[in-house]
């Protein structure tokens, strides 16, 4: 398992796209973590102001992180299925801890990723934001889950790509939109949605942890249910 989680993190730095991504949350951590800088004396020194900084990122995070997320490793379980070399794994190894070496490589992925930004943002802040960064990992950790899923579920490295976009789209809007509206034929939805407990805040956040942990044993039940 631990094999299969370094190999997953270190696959994640050998392609073009992922240096973009890369790229581009290094880039918007420092610029948005400079622009939140200069509201700092209208926002004060209370806890609203210490956010700020963080407050760009977070919401690069929880609108773009599905779609980076899915845009990396939409094929990380189909592409070894369609190239064969998921037949070898799974004579070394379970298909459990296949899932779960998986999902913790790119969870180090991100969670290095996220880490380097934050300390972008504490040059400004003065310190480290800690509860955002957790918050942050939280939510990328569902999205990582949500992808895996999807890996397991869809053989096609193709069809995951396209659905993955599909659903890092409209899954925020509508999320969003569950949570706005009154429509009782709509606002159930919010409760299926990590978005609503990062809006609540204090110990709901603890939901996606939750929801991450069920996605992740879905992914098992699929993948062993699966003919290679």
């Amino acid at each position: 398992m631990n094999t299969i989680c370094f190999h997953e993190f270190k696959s994640l730095f050998k392609s073009f796209k992922t240096l973009a991504i890369i790229g581009i949350i290094f880039g918007s951590s420092y610029l948005l973590a400079d622009v939140m800088g200069q509201f700092m004396q209208e926002l004060g020194t209370g806890e609203l102001g210490k956010n700020a900084y963080a407050a760009g990122l977070m919401i690069l995070i929880v609108f773009f992180g599905l779609f980076f997320v899915s845009g990396l490793s939409h094929d990380t379980i189909n592409r070894e299925v369609s190239s064969r070399t998921m037949r070898f794994l799974v004579t070394k190894t379970s298909r459990t801890k296949i899932i779960i070496g998986k999902f913790m490589g790119i969870s180090l992925f991100w969670t290095l990723c996220l880490f380097i930004s934050f300390l972008l943002i504490s040059s400004f802040s003065k310190e480290f934001l800690w509860l955002s960064f957790a918050e942050s990992i939280i939510f990328i950790t569902y999205s990582i889950s949500l992808i895996l899923l999807i890996s397991v579920a869809f053989p096609r490295p193709a069809v995951t790509m396209f659905s993955g976009i599909i659903l890092a789209l409209l899954f925020p809007a509508v999320s969003f939109w569950a949570i706005a509206t009154s429509n009782p034929l709509v606002s159930w939805v919010k409760f299926l949605s990590p978005y609503y407990y990062i809006y609540l805040g204090g110990s709901y956040i603890l939901m996606p942890i939750a929801m991450t942990v069920l996605l992740l044993a879905l992914s098992i039940f699929l993948f062993k249910r699966s003919d290679l």
